[in-house]
């Protein structure tokens, strides 16, 4: 076997409804980004990509899940809800930063908030 690999997508049929689905420009808006931002986010596996064989290439073609743009915002929203309280807990003078680990332990912490939030919700 040889240090380099070739990546290669294998196309996997699946069954979805059309209203499951966003288009890379609803996604963009949803998401407050450009849809070469949103891309960048297909690419690095931050977003499922849905193909639509039918559509001609360059127009269309990558759909998103409608479940994973929503959980991206409860996510960002989840984090911004931090950040304020945060501000507001923070003396402005005490600015000695959190540790990584602190800090992924407050966000992990948000999250679990967020999750329970919406089960319950």
């Amino acid at each position: 076997m040889g240090r380099y690999k070739r990546e290669e997508i294998n196309l996997v049929d699946v069954n979805i409804d059309e209203s499951d689905l966003l288009t890379m420009a609803e996604a963009a808006e949803m998401l407050g980004l450009t849809i070469p931002g949103v891309s960048v986010a297909v690419d690095r596996g931050r977003f499922t990509a849905i193909i639509d064989t039918e559509a001609p290439p360059r127009q269309g073609r990558r759909l998103l899940l409608r479940s994973e743009v929503e959980a991206s915002l409860r996510e960002r929203k989840a984090f911004e809800t931090f950040e304020q309280k945060w501000e507001q807990a923070t003396p402005a003078e005490d600015t000695t930063p959190l540790t990584d680990e602190e800090a992924s332990a407050v966000v992990h912490e948000v999250r679990e908030r967020e999750q329970k939030t919406v089960i319950r919700g």
